[in-house]
């Protein structure tokens, strides 16, 4: 219930923001002259590190998939995020990154329910889940707002409990967001197919418009319900 609720405060906060990437720097201006902006430099790829079996998970390694705070390498940072990758030759149909709900689950501790429920439509993949931005051992944490949603994903937080959350959080906030999430999936499946496609399976965020248009070469995508959000504060 923990890292549930850890996110509701995550998306809140981030569709709150507009979930979008941060902002591009604004130009000073010093009299009639403007200063151009310095150029940004290009993020650190992403890295997976420290695999090795799943200790609970038969069948399954374990590992930290490394990725940049802000893929556009406008601000510094690194992220830990937490990946389950099954052991398998028998993957010809590619990489199936399931993705789990809440908001706020983390998705390696659901990698046997996931198995249950997909069953014999896993054939042909390997299966993959990670504990998504802002979710797991390094989840997002609010508690007055927290204390406020409890484990409801619909209900409309008080404007107080929100401008908190995002003091708490601090300006990183703006990088917890659908398009951050979609590019740590894009860094994943880099590192785990590179130059093959892959396939997800999701319910919630990474599964709307703004994943969809996203050039990250997923052959399929699967959901089985649609997100509704309310929210009137900005937390910017």
């Amino acid at each position: 219930m923990t890292a549930r609720l850890a996110l509701s405060a995550a998306a809140v906060a981030c569709l709150a923001a507009g979930c979008g990437g941060g902002g591009s720097a604004a130009t000073s201006q010093t009299g009639d002259s403007a200063r151009s902006p310095a150029p940004r430099r290009a993020a650190a790829p992403a890295r997976l590190v420290a695999r090795r079996p799943c200790r609970a998970i038969a069948h399954f390694d374990c590992a930290t998939l490394v990725v940049p705070l802000d893929h556009s390498g406008g601000a510094p940072g690194r992220l830990r995020l937490r990946v389950a990758i099954q052991r398998t030759t028998k993957d010809p149909r590619g990489v199936l990154v399931a993705l789990t709900g809440g908001p706020g689950q983390p998705g390696v501790p659901f990698v046997p329910r996931i198995r249950t429920r997909l069953g014999r439509a896993l054939r042909g993949y390997r299966l993959v889940m990670l504990d998504q931005r802002g979710t797991g051992a390094h989840a997002l944490r609010c508690p007055a707002l927290q204390r406020a949603m409890g484990s409801s994903d619909l209900t409309v937080p008080p404007a107080n409990a929100v401008t908190r959350c995002a003091a708490e959080i601090g300006p990183a906030r703006r990088y917890f967001t659908t398009a951050d999430t979609v590019g740590d999936l894009d860094a994943l499946r880099a590192v785990l197919a590179p130059g093959r496609s892959a396939s997800t399976a999701s319910r919630t965020a990474p599964m709307s418009p703004s994943a969809m248009r996203s050039p990250t070469p997923t052959e399929r995508l699967a959901s089985c319900s649609t997100p509704s959000f309310r929210t009137t504060t900005s937390i910017r």
